[in-house]
């Protein structure tokens, strides 16, 4: 019994070991430096994303910094546009964290800061870091 599931573990490891090859074969030509982890995460899930909001209905898009005329405040991970209504219809943090309750809270922060700073009275500049376009 042991070595069954040992054996399922190691399967269910190779399996996921393949996910992540092919999902690198899709994003390493993009043209973005993807030496930093968190680069890598969120191209990833932007495949991820684009596989469940499709083009040319909608648009998912990762980097946009959001700042006030002190500088900047923050950065969306994942943006989610439809293409029809011109609407952002999700937007997602993304944490490649070892602890993933840390990598919660962190996230959890961020939301929080970004649906403050866009229910204040100040005025925010959006800002696309970088294109990335998906072939």
């Amino acid at each position: 019994m042991k070595f069954i599931i040992s054996l399922f573990i190691l399967i269910i490891s190779y399996n996921s070991f393949a996910g992540l090859i092919e999902d690198y074969e899709k994003i390493k030509n993009l043209g973005r430096d993807l030496e930093p982890t968190g680069a890598i995460c969120e191209e990833i899930a932007q495949v991820r994303f684009a596989e469940k909001y499709p083009e040319p209905q909608y648009r998912v898009v990762t980097g946009i910094e959001y700042s006030d005329k002190d500088g900047t405040l923050g950065e969306l991970d994942i943006i989610v546009f439809n293409n029809q209504t011109h609407i952002a219809e999700v937007v997602a943090e993304v944490k490649c964290w070892a602890n993933s309750k840390s990598g919660l809270k962190k996230a959890k922060d961020q939301r929080q800061r970004f649906l403050k700073n866009v229910h204040s009275s100040k005025a925010l500049k959006f800002k696309w870091l970088h294109e990335v376009l998906l072939s």
